[in-house]
């Protein structure tokens, strides 16, 4: 599924598919006390930059950020942050994931620890 995300006045192509996932589970640090995961910011670029290159590929488009271009819109607008974790949150991937969370509680609950940025 591609979502846009507009950036400098311009909408870019984005797709938060399972690679994504596995890198935003393999990079992050799971915080058993307050029950999510902690990335750090480097680690969010990355996932944001695959992100953006499946979303032009699936597009078909050549609208690919750079890592250094995803830094340099998030200073230039910090509310970018909110905009990545909405459209990952709306991605296909978490139904999945929700399904998969409520199999492994053993209790239907589906309770997926949500990212949260590392301060």
């Amino acid at each position: 599924m591609i979502q846009h995300i507009e950036i400098n006045g311009k909408p870019y192509p984005f797709k938060f598919g399972m690679r994504e996932v596995y890198m935003f589970t393999g990079d992050g640090a799971v915080d058993e006390v307050n029950e999510g995961v902690t990335l750090s910011f480097d680690a969010l670029l990355r996932i944001y930059h695959s992100a953006s290159k499946g979303g032009a590929k699936k597009e078909g488009s050549d609208l690919v950020l750079s890592e250094e271009e995803i830094e340099d819109a998030i200073d230039e607008d910090p509310y970018l942050l909110d905009k990545f974790e909405q459209v990952f949150i709306k991605s296909k991937v978490i139904p999945y994931l929700e399904e998969k969370a409520a199999k492994m509680n053993g209790d239907g609950s589906k309770n997926v620890k949500k990212p949260r940025k590392k301060s």
